[in-house]
């Protein structure tokens, strides 16, 4: 393994970080308004996930375990990274 294995968990981050930075700075923000809408982007990448992955059948219950962890850790990243723009959804541009 190589240093930059983590390279593209370190550039999610950063741009989770712009996001929320920008999110919480913005006057007006609807962060109650905006959860809804992430909710259902984050249960729709789950079940993208899941429903791309497939199951060994040599080990079903494992592999099915694994595959609704992955979708649901998936499912709560996209959480992360949809409501901060819902909520900034309908904002104008400082100018």
């Amino acid at each position: 393994m190589s240093g930059l294995d983590w390279l593209p968990l370190l550039a999610a981050l950063g741009l989770w970080l712009v996001v929320m930075r920008t999110a919480l700075r913005r006057s007006g923000a609807r962060w109650a308004a905006g959860l809804p809408l992430a909710i259902t982007v984050g249960a729709a990448a789950a079940v993208a996930v899941g429903l791309a992955s497939p199951v060994s059948p040599s080990a079903p219950l494992v592999g099915d375990a694994s595959i609704a962890g992955v979708a649901l850790l998936i499912g709560c990243i996209a959480v992360g990274f949809a409501w901060p723009l819902m909520a900034m959804r309908g904002l104008r541009a400082r100018g």
